[in-house]
């Protein structure tokens, strides 16, 4: 999973890309790495595409549900706060792809006459991605592929080339669409000073009189927002963050529960802290620690063999060139 560790200067979260000098990431998660199968809001200057493998998710971007189920996905715009969850609190496996949009800044005109207007507010926020649209068919396609792609010697020409392609039936296909009225704006923007104020004062006593001077806001506004746009009253969310930062504390380090609870924030004790964490992930911390740790062994011991299924054949930087360049023509017609 990608580690959240701080903020860039507009307050959107840092993304540990799987190479620090190539801005992507790309893996296979499942949503049971969250507390309670409920991911923390978050927004991010890299644009997102998932793509559901089993089971469903509900998406929320700025507010609107988004219902995706199994060879579904979603794309999610540069800069929109969203969380997600299961409503049949039932685990979902899932390809998650975050790609920097500098990965597609050729030159000056480029990036000024297509990629900051589709980035913008004013950009279309999300699409939801079906096989029974031959587009967005093509672009669950090609998450699969830069899955695939991953970790072969040329995947980081196979990326960019491909992350193109999606760009451009994106922008094509979704920049008449509306978007989001100036109220709306507003009120993103004091969730967003709410959401960092909580990632920069988590570990503290934080109070919802707290989180709501964040915003310049009152206490009513304060939970309105979180109700409206994430579902949950600013306590609970809270609550979960602090969670969810303890799961990284307890495979990474030796500290103990007790000491791990208070750097949490939890004051009232580590029992509190080892129920709530039980009661989310059913499991318990010293359990989870345990388990973490063998498989961290495991993967890092040079004898251990792992077995994938199915025989996998390296990627082909000129296969795919010629596929996307294939493509392109074939719907030229539809993007002029």
């Amino acid at each position: 999973m990608a580690s959240y560790s701080y903020y860039n200067y507009d307050a959107s979260e840092h993304i540990a890309y799987d190479n620090p000098e190539f801005p992507s990431y790309i893996n296979e998660v499942s949503l049971s790495f969250y507390p309670d199968l409920v991911t923390p809001a978050e927004w991010h200057n890299e644009m997102e595409f998932d793509y559901i493998l089993s089971g469903s998710m509900t998406f929320v971007i700025e507010g609107v549900k988004v219902q995706v189920g199994e060879n579904q996905g979603i794309f999610i715009n540069s800069h929109r706060v969203n969380h997600a969850y299961s409503e049949t609190k039932e685990d979902c496996n899932y390809i998650r792809v975050l790609l920097n949009p500098s990965l597609l800044s050729a030159n000056y005109m480029f990036e000024t006459r297509y990629l900051k207007p589709f980035t913008s507010v004013y950009g279309c926020s999300f699409v939801f991605l079906t096989e029974e649209v031959s587009w967005q068919a093509e672009i669950l396609s090609t998450i699969k592929k830069l899955l695939e792609t991953k970790g072969d010697g040329w995947s980081d020409f196979a990326i960019q080339i491909l992350f193109m392609r999606i760009f451009e039936l994106l922008y094509f296909n979704t920049y008449h669409n509306p978007t989001a009225s100036p109220d709306a704006f507003i009120d993103v923007f004091a969730l967003k000073n709410m959401l960092l104020y909580i990632g920069e004062h988590y570990r503290e006593k934080i109070t919802l009189d707290d989180i709501a001077a964040a915003a310049g806001c009152k206490k009513s506004k304060c939970t309105q927002l979180f109700k409206d746009f994430l579902d949950t009253a600013p306590v609970n969310y809270l609550g979960k963050y602090r969670l969810s930062k303890g799961l990284s504390l307890l495979a990474d380090t030796d500290l103990s529960i007790g000491k791990i609870s208070y750097d949490l924030g939890f004051n009232n004790g580590s029992s509190y802290f080892c129920e709530a964490f039980k009661k989310n992930f059913g499991i318990s911390a010293v359990e989870y620690r345990k388990l973490t740790k063998i498989k961290k062994s495991i993967l890092e011991s040079p004898d251990t063999q792992i077995s994938i299924p199915g025989e996998e054949s390296p990627v082909n930087i000129d296969d795919i060139f010629e596929e996307v360049v294939d493509s392109a023509e074939a719907n030229q017609s539809g993007l002029s």
